[in-house]
């Protein structure tokens, strides 16, 4: 065997013995549009000052988590409790958009968008980024965790 035919063989026996690793169906693609219809349902939710329907979109669980500011709320029900204190009624809500969205799917359950909000109460508005962790429970998508920045 001449020296170069002895290298390409080695070097294939090399590359057909290396594992195969492969990324999860969807893993890096855009996500589907259920997981962004979710941001934009929470939206209108929201601006029709439906609290209620809001917190829906968020996973009604002890492992939900929020932060934003200095804090951070642990459970769907302390963040019901946050949000209630800080929006007492419709008319404290304001007006809230979500804009420069990015997302990205994790797997073919779970995934993440990246955005800028903007709370609009007329006199004046609020704005900053947040990142949400969406994952599938059931047939639909939740928020699983918020980090919200201003």
């Amino acid at each position: 065997m001449t020296r170069q035919l002895k290298l390409t063989a080695l070097a294939a026996v090399f590359l057909f013995s290396l594992p195969v690793f492969t990324l999860p169906a969807g893993a890096g693609e855009t996500l589907p549009e259920p997981m962004i219809e979710r941001l934009h349902t929470m939206a209108a939710d929201w601006n029709r000052g439906d609290m209620t329907a809001f917190l829906n979109g968020y996973w009604n669980d002890e492992g939900f988590v929020f932060a934003a500011g200095k804090s951070a709320s642990r459970g769907w029900q302390s963040t019901r409790e946050r949000y209630a204190t800080h929006y007492p009624g419709r008319d404290k809500m304001g007006q809230v958009t979500f804009s420069e969205i990015s997302a990205r799917r994790f797997s073919g359950t779970s995934g993440m968008i990246f955005c800028r909000w903007t709370l609009d109460f007329g006199d004046h508005s609020a704005t900053g980024y947040a990142t949400f962790i969406l994952e599938r429970k059931g047939d639909t998508w939740r928020v699983t965790h918020e980090h919200a920045s201003s």
